[in-house]
């Protein structure tokens, strides 16, 4: 009887505990996959999460810089004008086609337009290295060479500024080829920074 009992038993743990086995095992290995799942899903977002806000970071860095060089262009654009300006109002003075009140007008105004682009050169400075670093010593170049004729243009408009202007003491103070070298120098800054925008532009897509 009790021979009988143990083989029951017996049969019926081979019958019950495999099955048990399995679906344990089973359940198990889901869990296990399902946490490593979840771990992995968590992962990913975070991944997401950072890649979104670079991303977004980079576009409002571009955006900022953008509208800054469109700033900083206007800027040397209006001291191009200026400069165009001045010399044709002397050209017409020399010519006697114009009278000294509009040279010193337009001498005042180039004036201040270069003191707004000193003003800018630091701000300028820090959004082209945020822009291209590896363009700032062309900017620095550039500006080096802005600066010399700059000078001798400050000290030229300061005369010219004054009232009471005569042709001697334009023909005295008014040397052509700096103003042609001051223009020409902020041209090439205003198509640096046009260089920079179009980059900017490209990088936005």
């Amino acid at each position: 009887m009790e021979r009988q009992l143990i083989k029951l038993s017996w049969e019926l743990i081979k019958t019950l505990v495999p099955p048990y086995l399995a679906w344990w095992l089973a359940t198990r290995t889901s869990k296990k996959n399902s946490d490593a799942n979840k771990k992995e899903m968590r992962e990913q977002l975070r991944i997401s999460k950072n890649y979104n806000a670079e991303v977004q970071n980079k576009a409002y860095k571009l955006q900022f810089c953008l509208q800054e060089l469109e700033t900083k262009e206007i800027i040397f654009e209006k001291a191009i004008s200026s400069t165009n300006v001045v010399r044709n109002r002397v050209a017409e003075y020399l010519g006697s086609a114009a009278n000294a009140e509009e040279i010193t007008l337009t001498a005042r105004q180039l004036n201040a337009d270069l003191h707004q682009i000193m003003f800018n050169i630091g701000t300028l400075q820090s959004i082209v290295r945020a822009t291209r670093a590896s363009s700032e010593r062309e900017f620095h170049e550039r500006l080096e060479q802005l600066k010399i004729s700059g000078n001798r243009i400050e000290v030229t408009m300061n005369l010219l500024s004054h009232e009471g202007l005569t042709k001697k003491k334009i023909l005295a103070s008014y040397k052509e080829n700096d103003i042609d070298d001051f223009f020409d120098e902020l041209v090439n800054m205003r198509s640096f920074i046009m260089g920079l925008i179009f980059i900017v532009i490209k990088q936005m897509g």
